[in-house]
């Protein structure tokens, strides 16, 4: 099966996204995008790669103060290509907004669902 990565809070939740939005990973079993995104959006977010969900898991900690760690994951649904990028702040509120003037940051994958299997990088970093 091939290897994907999610970056996470070290609650294993979202480090990128908060409220509404916000998802609770688990380990050893399957999560789904929240219930009240449209289907077209009803995505979750990973890495292809260990060194693209790197540099983004630095620059969410060096840009918002939030330690990013990496775990290795299983994915299912991958979609062929990415959905619209939607605005975070609307989408913490619970609303649906695109954004586009932004790109989705280089090696992310949009699938259906996402089970944690093992950290693969601890972000030790002192904020």
């Amino acid at each position: 099966m091939r290897k994907y990565y999610k970056a996470i809070k070290k609650d294993l939740t979202s480090c990128f996204i908060g409220g509404k939005a916000n998802v609770q990973y688990k380990i050893n079993e399957y999560v789904n995008a929240p219930d009240w995104l449209p289907k077209e959006n009803k995505f979750l977010f990973v890495f292809s790669d260990f060194h693209n969900a790197y540099v983004f898991a630095s620059t969410v900690t060096m840009m918002f103060h939030k330690k990013a760690n990496i775990y290795e994951c299983e994915v299912q649904g991958v979609s062929k290509k990415l959905p619209s990028f939607l605005d975070t702040n609307f989408l913490a509120r619970g609303e649906v907004n695109v954004c586009r003037f932004l790109n989705f940051p280089k090696g992310t994958v949009a699938v259906r669902k996402v089970k944690l299997i093992k950290e693969a990088w601890n972000n030790k970093r002192s904020l």
